[in-house]
């Protein structure tokens, strides 16, 4: 049989097939008897429950912290009672695994674990949100003299309700410059006004400009202002302003190694 008639087999499988002398063939359907081409997997669903284990382990972090976290405490780590008996080729995957095989192992217990929201979002805030890209706090550039950080300090006491202002603040993360602007309350001609007169006021270039996901800085009139004067203009993680990461890095940074091996 040459290759052609082969492959007109095989195309055929399962099916009844008469030959030009009137033979009946029926190729075998057997999964076994196919061949599979492509890389096989490496990171299988034996995988799984030790990823989710080590995953609660480190706080449910992201997928980048967690590789991190694995590599940087795999001796201790692996002394736990559940992951002592793993076997070395699995941990050997655990400590190799990269944070977007992370992401895809993880998808379906991280869907099982969300909450369900019980308001409607607004339809306009994600693509607003979508037009400003996400730098977290560990991808900060660590020498990048002129990077702004800004925020908005509410003065209202116990309660949002009524009237109160605004301490507009902005520091430059190297040196620790501030500059801090009264303004009366979110409305666009006080915001812009504060940020025109600091960006006049401020000694050196401004090279770059993050804020939180406060909707008076994630609003058109921000984001034109930065394309004006020609700034990098980015946001923090949803439901993490830059004041929260810096506390919480500071706060974690003791607890990032696994202090002992006992369980």
């Amino acid at each position: 049989m040459n290759r052609n008639y082969v492959a007109y087999l095989l195309r055929n499988t399962g099916r009844r097939v008469t030959t030009p002398r009137g033979r009946c063939i029926i190729a075998d359907p057997k999964v076994s008897y196919l061949s599979r081409r492509g890389r096989k997997k490496v990171y299988t669903e034996e995988l799984l429950p030790y990823l989710v284990l080590l995953w609660s382990l480190a706080g449910y972090v992201s997928s980048v912290h967690l590789v991190r976290f694995i590599r940087v405490n795999q001796d201790k780590l692996f002394l736990h009672p559940k992951l002592r008996a793993a076997p070395k080729h699995i941990t050997d995957r655990l400590v190799a695994i990269s944070h977007a095989t992370v992401d895809r192992m993880l998808n379906e217990t991280r869907r099982k674990l969300a909450l369900k929201g019980r308001y409607k979002p607004n339809p306009h805030a994600s693509w607003i949100k979508k037009s400003v890209p996400i730098q977290p706090h560990y991808d900060k550039p660590p020498d990048c003299f002129g990077y702004l950080e800004i925020d908005l300090v509410h003065h209202c006491g116990n309660t949002t309700a009524g009237e109160h202002t605004f301490t507009l603040t902005v520091t430059e993360i190297t040196t620790g410059w501030t500059e801090l602007r009264a303004i009366k309350n979110k409305a666009r001609v006080w915001t812009l006004g504060a940020l025109e007169d600091i960006l006049d006021s401020v000694p050196f270039p401004v090279k770059h400009l993050h804020s939180d996901n406060g909707s008076e800085f994630i609003n058109h009139h921000t984001v034109a202002f930065a394309h004006k004067h020609n700034i990098p203009f980015t946001r923090s993680r949803t439901y993490l302003t830059a004041s929260r990461l810096r506390q919480a890095g500071e706060m974690m940074r003791p607890m990032w190694r696994v202090k002992t091996g006992q369980w």
